[in-house]
């Protein structure tokens, strides 16, 4: 006879929606059974919640007097986990700035043979603007004349804001 989610969470030490989500996601076996004033209801057994669960860890740890105080223990590890970290950012950061310095000087120097085509485009196209805009500026001009000189006088209206 297996126990109710209620039961193992107890033995367990663990919330019973923390029971309950092990059991959904499959990380605990459990099958449902139909209890009359209740209906379905999911039973663990022993063996299975003992097999998922890990053992509680001790409260209290034995260190050998060399070894320090714990807060001198824990402090050790910590710089010790400290300087690796460090020393692996270091490490992979000088990698990265080798690497985006060779990408920067391929992209200045794409950057820079682009410049220059496109500055020689402009001026070709400039140059062959400018003689164009010549002659189109003389075409206005002569357009202008001709329009100026065709143009009549306009009457005024009799109406005071028509003017």
């Amino acid at each position: 006879m297996g126990m109710t989610i209620k039961e193992a969470a107890a033995r367990a030490g663990k919330a019973e929606l923390t029971i309950r989500r092990m059991v959904k996601a499959g990380k605990l076996p459990a099958r449902l059974e139909n209890r009359p004033p209740w209906g379905p209801t999911y039973v663990i057994e022993d063996a299975d919640l003992a097999a998922v669960m890990e053992p509680p860890s001790p409260l209290i740890t034995i260190l050998p007097p060399e070894m320090g105080s714990p807060h001198q223990v824990r402090e050790q590890q910590m710089r010790a986990i400290r300087e690796g970290i460090t020393a692996d950012f270091h490490q992979a950061l000088g990698h990265m700035e080798a690497h985006l310095h060779a990408q920067w000087q391929e992209e200045l120097t794409r950057l820079h043979e682009h410049i220059t085509q496109v500055t020689q485009e402009v001026v070709q196209t400039s140059q062959a603007q400018k003689v164009q805009g010549e002659a189109h500026d003389r075409e206005v001009l002569q357009t202008i004349r001709e329009t100026l000189h065709e143009r009549q006088p306009r009457s005024r209206s009799w109406w005071p804001w028509h003017r």
